[in-house]
């Protein structure tokens, strides 16, 4: 029992060092799906390990904004807008609600009550600001090359 990996886990590390790699090579999920089946692996096992990496690759880009503006910064600049769309949408929905809510509440003769969706609101401000973030932040990387 020492910290030293099994043979099984180094062999695994190096399988997804080499599908990594390969689909950083490629770009694209078939060569290295066939690279798998060249190697004696199922189709439908190399796919769907090879569809797993992909999303797992995109997914950490995604979170480290820099790696994913360095890579695509017009797919960068497209994915931040989109967040500041949608929160401006969103924020504006809840308040609209918020708005109606309150005129149908005070309207009324026996006064009433009104509903302010704080969470929609909230949420949508928050990915307004995450867009505004990355979008800035992919204008600067833009700017920089040129």
């Amino acid at each position: 029992m020492g910290d030293a990996p099994t043979e099984p886990d180094q062999r695994a590390k190096e399988v997804w060092a080499f599908v990594v790699g390969e689909l950083d090579k490629y770009k694209s999920k078939e060569p290295v799906v066939a690279q798998l089946v060249e190697a004696g692996w199922p189709l439908h096992q190399a796919a769907e390990y090879v569809e797993n990496a992909k999303r797992a690759i995109d997914a950490y880009e995604r979170q480290t904004p820099h790696r994913f503006i360095e890579k695509d910064p017009a797919e960068a600049t497209r994915w931040y807008a989109r967040h500041m769309v949608i929160g401006c949408l969103v924020a504006a929905g809840g308040a609209l609600f918020a708005g109606i809510s309150y005129l149908a509440a005070s309207s009324s003769p026996e006064g009433g009550y009104y509903i302010v969706p704080f969470g929609a609101v909230a949420w949508g401000i928050g990915q307004f600001l995450y867009g505004l973030h990355g979008w800035r932040a992919t204008a600067r990387y833009r700017r920089h090359l040129g």
